[in-house]
């Protein structure tokens, strides 16, 4: 760890990993959203604050055992499946009984902040990933490659960035509750993005992540279950004013 070095040929890169990060990044701040709403407002910023800190640390381990990380592609399926759960989960309540939405016992403080850490550690397992296949590193014990910094700096800014967006989001849902549904559906369809990557970890030997047309379609995906969401807040504002 002690051998890295930098040039001015490193900054590309850098900018490259923080921005990829940085998108990455953006369908764990939806989960972490979803996961604190119900909290009031000062629990939130404590519940994504200590999420912050534990995330870095956990990331920090994450690299450091990098070469790892491959053969773990269980804790993505693990994270697929919560988010998956998370997804199904609202659809199913919000068909039910509207009028015991109310009275529905909420997590405590410290339950969520778990939820937030599992959650940050799932997604943390794919970002490691994705930035040490970028910058060339070979997924091979015992040493790391003497540009293992640049992940690191691009890894941190992805958290921060995670932060910012997750509060961008939970403001955005509160004000637009339309934004709720379309979010829940996001967050199913990120669920079984990670299944489908942990899948093809596991049964592909240089795996270097999914293919274009796939990568495209999930993006598709996503957009589409954003703008239906407007269509969901119309629908309820309609609903509300009859």
């Amino acid at each position: 760890m002690l051998d890295q070095t930098f040039s001015l040929i490193d900054i590309p890169s850098l900018l490259t990993l923080t921005f990829l990060e940085g998108i990455l990044s953006v369908d764990n701040a939806l989960a972490l959203a979803l996961i604190v709403r119900h909290l009031p407002p000062m629990e939130k910023k404590k519940a994504l604050f200590v999420g912050l800190v534990s995330a870095i640390i956990l990331r920090a381990l994450g690299i450091l055992s990098a070469a790892y990380l491959i053969q773990i592609f269980w804790i993505q399926i693990a994270g697929g499946a919560y988010l998956l759960y998370l997804a199904c989960s609202h659809l199913l309540t919000q068909s039910k009984n509207k009028e015991k939405k109310g009275k529905a016992k909420k997590p405590s403080f410290w339950k969520v902040v778990i939820l937030v850490e599992l959650t940050d550690f799932a997604f943390a397992v794919d970002s490691i990933l994705a930035g040490l296949a970028l910058i060339g590193v070979r997924f091979t014990p015992p040493h790391l490659p003497p540009k293992i910094w640049i992940v690191y700096f691009g890894g941190i800014m992805g958290i921060i960035l995670m932060r910012f967006a997750a509060r961008l989001f939970t403001s955005l849902i509160e004000r637009f509750p339309g934004l709720e549904l379309g979010a829940h559906l996001i967050v199913g369809w990120i669920g079984l993005k990670l299944i489908l990557e942990a899948s093809l970890k596991a049964t592909i030997a240089y795996y270097t992540g999914l293919p274009t047309w796939l990568g495209i379609l999930f993006w598709v995906g996503v957009v589409a279950f954003f703008l239906s969401s407007f269509f969901f807040k119309k629908k309820g504002s309609i609903d509300s004013n009859s």
